[in-house]
């Protein structure tokens, strides 16, 4: 085997490992996106119609029917799969919009934290995090934090939180 595949080989795993490292890091910033989940399906359907457009234009290179399905599958899973990651990452880097404080209606601020293999009884637990939850449009939305932000508020409390407008209108509240 030469040299230059197995070097190429390497970069494309290590490549590879990095874009599943880089969608758990994305998380908490889908997990902090208000409709996140509309971005996501929208994002899945821009991959899959980019992936339709690249399964057209190489299709010709395809000889068998083997060659096809490998061609296919590779044109439409892999660019639905990696699309809510593009979604999110160019809504919330490539925004021309500034981070803005807007009011919302404080809910309730939960600590959470989770343990591998569980608690032993009596333990001391410290939270690993904040759940805030605010009322928006009626709706009550959650939020993570990595602390406590708003102690010593009650529900119904108007509090300012940092929100950012991304490229694609999807906001994004800046909490870390």
């Amino acid at each position: 085997m030469k040299t230059k595949f197995k070097i190429l080989a390497w970069l494309g795993l290590l490549l590879f490992i990095g874009l599943f490292v880089l969608y758990a890091a994305e998380f908490k910033w889908l997990e902090n996106t208000f409709d996140a989940g509309e971005l996501i399906w929208k994002s899945i359907a821009g991959g899959v119609l980019v992936g339709i457009l690249t399964g057209l234009f190489l299709k010709k290179h395809a000889e068998d029917l083997v060659s096809h399905i490998r061609l296919w599958a590779a044109c439409l899973l892999v660019p639905a799969f990696f699309a809510p990651l593009a979604g999110s990452l160019t809504n919330r880097l490539l925004t021309p919009h500034e981070t803005q404080l807007q009011d919302f209606e404080f809910w309730e601020e939960k600590p959470y934290a989770s343990e591998l293999y569980g608690f032993i009884e009596g333990e001391k637990i410290e939270p690993d995090g904040y759940y805030l939850f605010i009322l928006r449009n009626g709706e009550i939305k959650r939020f993570k934090s990595k602390f406590q932000r708003f102690k010593g508020v009650r529900r119904g409390d108007i509090i300012k939180m940092p929100v950012k407008k991304g490229l694609w209108g999807f906001e994004v509240v800046a909490l870390q």
